[in-house]
């Protein structure tokens, strides 16, 4: 199994992405689509054999390929970099949408997307 991230600010190569990858792909900066069919728009991927640390994605300016992982990166980035505010945020965002309705829901995913990254995360469901 290898592990995909997107480098969003400038092309993946020497020095710009952690050491040890297994394949990179550098182009100028256009859209990718996702296993999951999410675009991103970045300069390009690296690929490893083991998945990257939060704080080697935050350093590097990456984003993960994976959905479920992009979810808790993006909060363990926004919320306060410990696995403790990731937990609490996807339990806070579990209650928050469980007693939503659907119009609701769709508010809060337009107000802030995390909200509907944290849902992805925590139930596969892409709302």
């Amino acid at each position: 199994m290898t592990f995909r991230y997107y480098s969003t600010n400038r092309p993946p190569g020497y020095a710009t992405v952690p050491d040890g990858y297994t394949a990179i792909e550098s182009t100028l900066k256009k859209d990718y689509v996702t296993p999951q069919c999410d675009i991103l728009y970045s300069f390009g991927w690296v690929e490893y054999e083991n998945e990257l640390t939060f704080a080697q994605i935050f350093s590097f300016e990456l984003l993960p390929s994976d959905r479920k992982t992009r979810a808790r990166y993006l909060i363990w980035r926004n919320e306060g970099r410990t696995e403790t505010c990731v937990d609490e945020w996807l339990e806070y965002c579990t209650e928050v949408f469980g007693n939503c309705d659907p119009e609701q829901r769709k508010e809060l995913c337009e107000y802030n997307l995390s909200f509907e990254w944290a849902y992805t995360a925590l139930t596969g469901e892409k709302k």
